[in-house]
């Protein structure tokens, strides 16, 4: 990690996939969400996700950005910060389904049982 300025932080992250399958696997309306934020700024994000039109039953070249099984994937991420930023806080986000998606909310399922963080932590910045 290192400072680009004293507005931005650059932040290199690896992210793993442990399973035995694509990550996210399933549906493409699943992704995963790497959010790295300072206090309330926006975050950085990245994600990892199919793009399928369903109706046009067409996956773009290229768009897949899934993780393959066992795969370790170097990001990086220009994070919003303060001059004073000593931590950013990583977030690994599971979505299930978008909770604006017209099937999400026709479902009834709660917005806490569409997404959720599933591993959280604080990186010192040097």
């Amino acid at each position: 990690m290192k400072r680009t300025s004293t507005e931005r932080v650059q932040l290199r992250v690896e992210l793993a996939n442990l399973t035995g399958h694509r990550l996210p696997t399933g549906d493409p309306h699943r992704s995963v969400e790497l959010l790295a934020r300072v206090g309330t700024l926006p975050p950085a994000r990245y994600v990892a996700r199919r793009v399928v039109d369903l109706d046009e039953r067409y996956e773009p070249p290229d768009s897949d950005t899934t993780l393959l099984p066992r795969e370790t994937r170097a990001i990086t991420l220009d994070v919003p910060a303060e001059a004073d930023t000593t931590t950013v806080t990583l977030d690994v986000r599971y979505v299930r389904w978008l909770a604006e998606d017209p099937v999400a909310k026709a479902s009834g399922e709660p917005a806490e049982r569409l997404a959720w963080i599933a591993e959280t932590r604080s990186v010192p910045v040097p």
